[in-house]
């Protein structure tokens, strides 16, 4: 798994890092590294098994790593994109719901400009449970891919935290940073599947889901 910069993490630095990249709103693991050029072609990079890419809301990977992912396709990479948070603030779930049917649209997009062949059948969405190691990690969160595999999409579907971390009211003022601070006892998934104690309840969730 390639992450910013190269080179790989393990154990509890791997989740404290994937910690501070969700509190940040960051979308960190699989951009390019100065060592790494994407103008270096296919050839300048070796080849990862997976491509870990972390955003805040559904729309972030296409604005702001669409070439990233394009290109690790075109690798022969699979590429996994988590979505911390659903991205509705404080609008109904029909919002967030069209937001996520519209990343999945991109995700077929990236699949056709790199020219990867795609088995038939269409993209289907599962809940996959997660029974964390510590009381009250346990979660649902929701992995959508076509058959093949070779792109995912996995929604935590957490609520909005508000550009500076402050939450919306009408999801209790929740927000990763404000539970990373211990100014909240959890966050829970505004579909309502579980919840997290921790921010590293929340890394270790991703770690094991990609």
């Amino acid at each position: 798994m390639r992450r910013t910069g190269g080179g790989r993490r393990r154990g509890g630095g791997w989740r404290r890092w994937v910690a501070t990249a969700l509190v940040s709103g960051g979308w960190l693991l699989g951009a390019p590294s100065p060592a790494w050029s994407l103008q270096g072609g296919p050839a300048a990079r070796p080849a990862a098994d997976v491509v870990l890419v972390m955003v805040a809301h559904p729309d972030d990977w296409q604005l702001f790593l669409g070439d990233v992912v394009v290109e690790a396709l075109a690798r022969g990479e699979r590429v996994v994109a988590v979505v911390a948070s659903a991205g509705g603030d404080d609008r109904p779930e029909a919002f967030w719901r069209a937001r996520e049917a519209g990343a999945l649209a991109s995700t077929e997009a990236a699949l056709a400009l790199a020219r990867v062949p795609t088995s038939p059948g269409a993209v289907t969405c599962r809940p996959v449970s997660f029974a964390g190691p510590r009381p009250g990690t346990g979660s649902t969160p929701v992995l959508c891919e076509r058959p093949g595999g070779r792109m995912a999409t996995v929604f935590l579907r957490l609520p909005d935290g508000r550009g500076d971390g402050s939450g919306f009211a009408g999801t209790g003022r929740q927000s990763l940073l404000r539970l990373e601070q211990g100014k909240i006892p959890r966050i829970d998934p505004v579909d309502g599947g579980g919840g997290y104690r921790s921010t590293g309840a929340v890394a270790e969730a991703v770690a094991i889901r990609s």
